[in-house]
């Protein structure tokens, strides 16, 4: 009975402690929902459609699908990456729409070799953006026809 009592005792206290330190993160402002979570990018229909009201109009090339690449870790460990990639190019360009089915393949190596390149750690340090804009400038040194506008994640997870 006594050991009940010191058991709820101790159980008590170390949940106060985890609710304490809950309110205050909380109300410190050092801590948000969902502060973790990557934020989605807009899917290509809103882009083309915001692209229309600005009069700076784009289409979204979307074949290029779901990727899996693999991810050096520090520690050897298996790690890849889920991403689902898109990009903006100028609306109504036909012969540059062409030329990027013709390089889907390469522009796909690219992206995989670029993910395969980089730790984990690397990565994330990166960030999200930054790596988008590497990807954008490493795939224009590609186009003979045009240039893509930007690079969407439809996708971006770690696994492992």
């Amino acid at each position: 009975m006594k050991l009940e009592k010191i058991l709820l005792i101790i159980l008590g206290a170390v949940g106060a402690v985890i609710v304490l330190g809950t309110v205050i993160a909380f109300a410190s402002g050092k801590a948000s929902l969902a502060s973790g979570m990557r934020h989605t990018d807009p899917s290509p229909e809103q882009i083309i459609q915001k692209s229309r009201k600005k009069k700076l109009e784009v289409d979204a090339f979307t074949k290029i699908g779901e990727l899996r690449a693999g991810v050096k870790t520090e520690d050897d460990a298996f790690c890849s990456v889920s991403l689902r990639v898109w990009f903006s190019y100028p609306a109504g360009d036909t012969v540059f729409y062409e030329e990027l089915c013709q390089k889907e393949r390469s522009i796909r190596s690219i992206i995989l070799e670029y993910f395969a390149s980089h730790t984990k750690k690397e990565l994330l340090s990166l960030g999200e953006q930054q790596i988008k804009d590497e990807l954008r400038t490493q795939i224009n040194e590609t186009l003979i026809l045009g240039k893509i506008i930007k690079v969407y994640f439809d996708e971006y997870l770690f696994l492992g």
